[in-house]
């Protein structure tokens, strides 16, 4: 379910539920991954709390130490992070990228396990590493995003 942003442009953002709900499934990231851009800046801006970004983890099957070089932060931030307490901005709007690969991930190949397998196996478009170890940098991160892009449109 969507609601409508009245942002001079048909928005949507993810409806219902708490704030922890957005990252809980694969299909609720996929939504946030179609969602407007006045949503994901707010929630960017209001900051992911650490009680979300550890629902995340367990939904893409990552541990803190693979989380803290994606975010670029130590996983000991993120071990020593309260559970409601919010991370920057900055922080957060990586987090957003991670959300956005991921969702566009699961759009293609609709399955979980699928996703998961894929993120972490060695391809050779990104000189033989893991899509998930290029993502530590957002120039990674579009790289993927961009062979996402090509395994969409069937180009291999």
């Amino acid at each position: 379910m969507t609601k409508e942003f009245d942002n001079g442009k048909k928005g949507r953002k993810p409806s219902g539920g708490r704030q922890e709900d957005l990252f809980n499934s694969l299909e609720s990231i996929a939504v946030m991954r179609k969602s407007s851009f006045k949503w994901k800046i707010e929630l960017v801006k209001q900051g992911v709390t650490k009680d979300q970004l550890a629902i995340l983890k367990d939904t893409l099957g990552l541990e803190y130490a693979t989380l803290g070089k994606m975010l670029s932060v130590t996983d000991r931030t993120l071990y020593l992070k309260k559970d409601k307490e919010v991370f920057s901005q900055s922080v957060s709007d990586r987090i957003m990228s991670i959300v956005d690969v991921y969702g566009h991930a699961y759009d293609i190949f609709r399955d979980r396990k699928k996703v998961v397998q894929w993120m972490k196996r060695k391809n050779k478009a990104f000189g033989d590493l893991a899509p998930i170890e290029v993502m530590d940098t957002q120039v990674g991160m579009q790289e993927v995003q961009n062979e996402l892009r090509r395994l969409e449109m069937g180009i291999y």
